[in-house]
């Protein structure tokens, strides 16, 4: 868990235990006695922030990574409960909550956190993580030994720690499939889910759900313009928070509607009342060799209407499945999208620049996207024929014509279905690159009907809003995104995840995010004013499938080939590699070809290089459990 380096030789009191640097001079850990469990933290050099992890008020020591961005009320509720002041840190503010509502304090927390109370009065350690999972908390315990950290690389420093591999996760991977919120890649090391809290006593460790997505009770306002205001409010406070900084302040921008959107709104709150003091840059990646990548004309609308520092990054060259030669090995888990390479060369743009802060527009097309189909299928479900009627006039006819298609085919008999498919060629499935073997020996069935969505709604449009936000969270990409902002030195923010936000925009009816066939309608109408005309109202978004193909038939053909023949992947039986070089056969331009495949393929081959052969090991997988 990140936070501040525990000073060299220095030994501080944590009840019955000390701080100190690890034989190897790489980890700190800070160990104590829970009854029967033993516990210790560890964490790594290059995850340390300015900031001391640890703070402590007599009997109760805290140790957070993190940033709380509800600062004011948490003043304004804790001045008469708990020792605190404005210039109190945010693990002063963590520490204070905890002493004035115990393990309650999480229910009073907003923003980014992973921490861990140690109380030697109730004899417990208290651990929480963040809303939405964008702080990791991992830990291993055997019954008796507690062992937790930000970083599975500082976990396995630990003698009793093996480096194995768990295979259900490496299958469920291989399918584009998310595992249950706890897993990771290593069989003995577990994450505490987003939202959740753990308790470690002497009797073991107890989990505890404090907040999850209510999609299935709608908010009701009276008028659309109250939703509107409201987003308003709360998208403005998610800007606002995060740049909070006493460094250079940066956002991402790429021309999308999402990042222009808090580029937009961070400009005018610096333009209005002088915050970030410094001003604001932003970092575009740009393309001169693929046209439909390049969005330099909704990039330029957003500095011609602010004063925004521009910084452009050629991209073209970042077509590969891998990251930037010489960059940080990510030994949590692979990197779970293509193009890393283009993440980490920004990042270093910016670090190079001297900000560390940083805004990024991930999340908007989970929180604020609402699907046109599950939109209708919302309709024709609840008979609001007149709406339905309306809406469906303002469609193009193509798409009449598709979702028309789609829907009778769905609802048609499947002996019709089948006459229907008959003679149509099959698409080709993820399943079909993991080995027989493989498949069977992780019993693949039975493991993807234990990982589906807990929840299940009635309407098709809430059980979608549910599914996008909680699938995110359960994700890799908001840890990968942290720890790799953090290698760099660099803190990514990202206000569409503020659990304020979330909270809210995923509970309005379905016509306040889908109007006249527009998709992302209510970020749309708050920012009207706000953003440029030309960005407001587009429709399209940046096409990145040229590069795909590009970097998958020319940047990564003679190492494709190398891997299946000699890969980690090949040679511990996960893949059919017959099946893969099949698929690759297919990759095509004039042809719709499966990524998800390759992108599993590479990142987890990456992966397996860099943490394992990289430090000098082999790749240990286990036996899975019957």
């Amino acid at each position: 868990m990140d936070g501040g380096p525990v000073a060299e030789g220095a030994l501080r009191k944590m009840t019955d235990a000390v701080a100190y640097r690890g034989p190897d001079g790489i980890n700190h850990w800070v160990q104590g006695s829970v009854g029967l469990a033993h516990l210790q933290f560890c964490t790594t050099p290059e995850a340390l922030r300015e900031q001391q992890p640890l703070v402590s008020e007599g009997n109760i020591v805290v140790v957070c990574d993190g940033r709380v961005d509800n600062r004011a009320e948490l003043l304004q509720e804790l001045q008469i409960l708990a020792p605190v002041t404005s210039e109190s840190t945010d693990v002063d503010l963590v520490l204070s909550a905890y002493l004035a509502w115990g393990v309650d304090c999480v229910q009073h927390l907003f923003g980014d956190f992973a921490f861990a109370v140690w109380d030697q009065v109730e004899q417990r350690l208290f651990c929480a993580r963040d809303h939405l999972g964008m702080r990791p908390f991992h830990y291993y315990f055997d019954g008796r030994r507690f062992i937790f950290g930000s970083e599975i690389m500082s976990l396995l420093q630990h003698p009793d720690v093996a480096d194995e591999l768990d295979e259900e996760t490496m299958a469920l991977y291989l399918l584009g499939r998310i595992g249950d919120s706890e897993r990771t890649f290593y069989r003995n090391i577990k994450q505490i889910p987003p939202g959740h809290s753990l308790t470690v006593t002497g009797e073991g460790i107890s989990k505890q759900l404090y907040w999850e997505l209510k999609a299935d009770q709608p908010i009701v306002l009276a008028a659309d313009e109250d939703y509107v205001a409201r987003f308003h409010e709360l998208f403005d406070q998610a800007v606002r928070c995060r740049l909070r900084s006493i460094t250079p302040v940066a956002v991402t921008l790429s021309g999308g509607l999402d990042s222009s959107s808090i580029a937009c709104t961070a400009a005018k709150i610096s333009e209005t009342e002088g915050t970030p003091e410094y001003g604001l840059d932003a970092f575009s990646a740009v393309f001169e060799e693929c046209p439909t990548a390049d969005e330099r004309p909704f990039i330029q609308a957003v500095h011609d209407k602010y004063e925004i520092r521009p910084h452009s990054i050629i991209s073209d060259g970042f077509l590969g499945l891998k990251p930037l030669e010489g960059s940080y090995p990510l030994a949590d888990h692979p990197f779970p999208i293509p193009y890393q390479a283009r993440h980490e060369a920004i990042l270093r743009q910016i670090k190079s620049e001297n900000i560390r802060v940083v805004l990024s527009g991930e999340g908007g097309d989970e929180v604020m996207f609402g699907r046109v189909s599950s939109y209708f299928k919302h309709r024709l479900m609840n008979r609001q024929w007149h709406q339905l009627y309306t809406d469906f006039k303002m469609a193009t006819p193509e798409w009449r014509r598709r979702f028309s298609k789609q829907l009778l085919l769905h609802s048609a008999p499947e002996w019709l279905q089948k006459i229907f498919r008959r003679g149509r060629p099959a698409e080709p499935t993820v399943a079909s690159i993991i080995s027989d073997e493989f498949a069977e020996k992780v019993n693949l069935d039975h493991l993807v009907n234990s990982v589906g969505t807990a929840k299940k709604f009635d309407s098709p449009y809430y059980q979608e809003q549910y599914e996008l936000v909680v699938e995110l969270g359960r994700s890799l990409f908001l840890s990968y995104y942290s720890r790799l902002s953090l290698l760099n030195q660099v803190e990514t923010r990202v206000p569409f995840l503020d659990a304020r936000l979330v909270d809210f925009v995923c509970r309005v009816p379905p016509e306040q995010k889908v109007r006249q066939v527009w998709s992302k309608a209510l970020l749309r109408s708050a920012m009207k004013g706000i953003l440029p005309e030309v960005v407001r109202l587009r429709r399209d978004k940046g096409n990145f499938s040229p590069l795909f193909l590009q970097g998958l038939q020319d940047q990564e053909a003679n190492r494709f080939h190398q891997l299946l023949e000699n890969g980690n992947l090949t040679r511990l039986g996960y893949i059919d590699p017959m099946e893969l070089k099949s698929l690759y056969a297919q990759v095509t331009p004039d042809r719709k070809f499966p990524v998800l495949p390759f992108i599993a393929f590479f990142s987890l081959e990456s992966w397996l290089e860099q943490t394992f052969e990289g430090r000098g090991g082999g790749v240990l997988p286990y036996q899975t459990r019957q």
